[in-house]
């Protein structure tokens, strides 16, 4: 199936997903990176076509994230583009990603960080699908981030 052919099939557990959303005050109402197997919201994204989905490729110049309050958690490689896309949009959304301070995207993403908490990557918060495995992410940590793309950067 097509869905579990993305090398970054991972997402959060739903009780993970619906505890982020409840420290952090925010509700989404579409997931911008899901597959039908791993989508945390009735209204999503995925990376191919998928007749479940609103749309796919949620990265592309045509996708507007300042709509709608969203949630990513985009695979690693992605987080530089997803944090600009945000930035463009002027989005806000809930984004857990990497907890790694000494990446280049890392000063960007405290830039447009409004609320934050840790996350440890365990089988009790996350699921892995065939893609990368986050428990191996240095640190086995994320962070779970309310990013604002209104908000100025440095």
């Amino acid at each position: 199936e097509l869905a579990l052919q993305d090398r970054g099939d991972w997402s959060v557990r739903q009780e993970t997903f619906n505890s982020l959303c409840r420290k952090l005050h925010f509700r989404p109402v579409v997931d911008l990176m899901a597959s039908r197997l791993n989508k945390k919201l009735p209204k999503f994204y995925s990376f191919r076509p998928d007749p479940e989905a609103v749309d796919f490729d949620a990265l592309s110049d045509d996708k507007d994230w300042g709509a709608e309050k969203a949630y990513i958690a985009p695979p690693e490689h992605l987080v530089g583009k997803v944090l600009a896309k945000v930035q463009r949009d002027k989005a806000k959304v809930l984004a857990v990603v990497p907890r790694w301070p000494k990446a280049r995207w890392w000063g960007l993403l405290k830039s447009l960080t409004t609320a934050s908490t840790t996350l440890h990557m365990s089988d009790e918060t996350i699921q892995v699908g065939q893609g990368q495995d986050p428990r191996k992410w240095p640190g086995h940590c994320a962070v779970a981030v309310i990013l604002d793309g209104s908000r100025r950067s440095p």
